[in-house]
């Protein structure tokens, strides 16, 4: 239909054009240019999207049998734009493990308050805020992956200096029930390494969160990283609360998920209580093309340890290549190993 609106519209300003004298040239022109700034918006829908699509091949643990087969575990599309001072982004995931992601609307509230509105992924680590087509390795860390998922709230962050904050208020694991997520986060640089030197950097957040079961869910989480743009080493921590760390929403896992823990103590994208899981990570950049990442992960509960290497190839902006293995060892049974060839391509 608009295509068939704006033929005709062509035609008639054609005709128009036809039959004009050298005395109409400048109302003509007039014409088409209001008609020109009624057919175009400022901030007018920019479409995106991710596709990641692989083969995984899982020795599991005792109680499960070996797997092995392709899947596509992002098939995202996205709409953004703005419309006057508001902004706005919907994105889907067709994938069958996906669904509805960022759902909302971006606003300023003062100079150096934002505040977004809608379904999104709150503020909690700087894992936990990376796109799943732009991480070191296939999955989230331990607590990335529990704060990686998708719920309706209000956020606001801001930066003064080399601090920046978020805060968060959130419907969380139990959705409109009256507990609310509260999640407080501040970063600070300590370290600028401007060109080629080094960058220290420092987070902190508190999340305070209730599903009608436990009143006590959520934790508080510290993380450290500094790097040159070379190489890279982070260290995150979490102090859970006796209900522990829950889902907000269906988000990614982390690679602990992706092994199936058996016995029943699998918490999908999510953490035991009174634990003190830790994750350190270690990345190098060899050339301009390929990188190799590791990461160590204590979950602080059933001896529950994993190791993840990954090697990424990018081959262009938008599109990389990925091969990981991740091991995992376990009180409850023999170690799990996990083997995964991956195609990012982003649009």
């Amino acid at each position: 239909m608009k295509k068939l609106t704006c033929s005709a519209i062509a035609l008639t300003m054609t005709c128009a054009a036809g039959f004009a004298s050298d005395g109409e040239w400048s109302a003509l022109d007039q014409e088409v240019g209001a008609l020109a700034s009624t057919l175009s918006l400022d901030g007018g829908p920019t479409v995106s999207g991710d596709l990641r699509t692989g083969y995984v091949s899982s020795s599991d643990l005792d109680a499960n049998p070996d797997t092995g087969g392709f899947s596509v575990d992002q098939a995202r599309v996205a709409v953004s734009g703005s419309n006057g001072d508001y902004g706005y982004r919907i994105d889907f995931d067709f994938a069958a493990t996906g669904g509805l992601r960022d759902a909302y609307a971006t606003f300023s509230i003062a100079d150096s308050v934002s505040a977004t509105m809608g379904q999104f992924r709150a503020s909690v680590c700087s894992d936990a805020d990376k796109d799943e087509n732009d991480m070191d390795h296939f999955y989230h860390s331990l607590i990335g992956g529990a704060y990686a998922g998708f719920t309706s709230g209000l956020g606001l962050s801001g930066d003064a200096g080399s601090i920046s904050w978020a805060l968060s208020i959130m419907n969380g694991q139990d959705g409109v029930a009256d507990e609310n997520a509260m999640i407080m986060r501040a970063s600070m640089d300590l370290m600028d390494g401007g060109d080629g030197g080094m960058s220290v950097s420092a987070g902190v957040a508190i999340v305070d969160e209730g599903d009608g079961t436990f009143d006590d869910m959520g934790g508080t989480i510290i993380e450290v990283s500094a790097g040159d743009g070379t190489w890279g080493i982070g260290i995150e921590t979490m102090s859970t609360d006796d209900g522990g760390a829950g889902n907000f929403g269906a988000g990614s896992f982390a690679a602990g998920e992706a092994i199936d823990l058996g016995s029943g103590v699998g918490v999908p994208g999510g953490i035991f209580g009174d634990t003190s899981p830790m994750a350190i990570s270690a990345s190098y950049n060899v050339n301009d093309t390929w990188s190799v990442a590791v990461r160590s992960t204590d979950y602080d509960f059933f001896g529950v340890e994993t190791m993840e290497i990954t090697a990424t190839n990018t081959v262009s902006e938008g599109v990389r290549w990925q091969i990981g293995q991740t091991e995992m060892d376990s009180d409850l049974s023999d170690s799990a190993s996990l083997i995964q060839v991956g195609l990012g391509i982003s649009f």
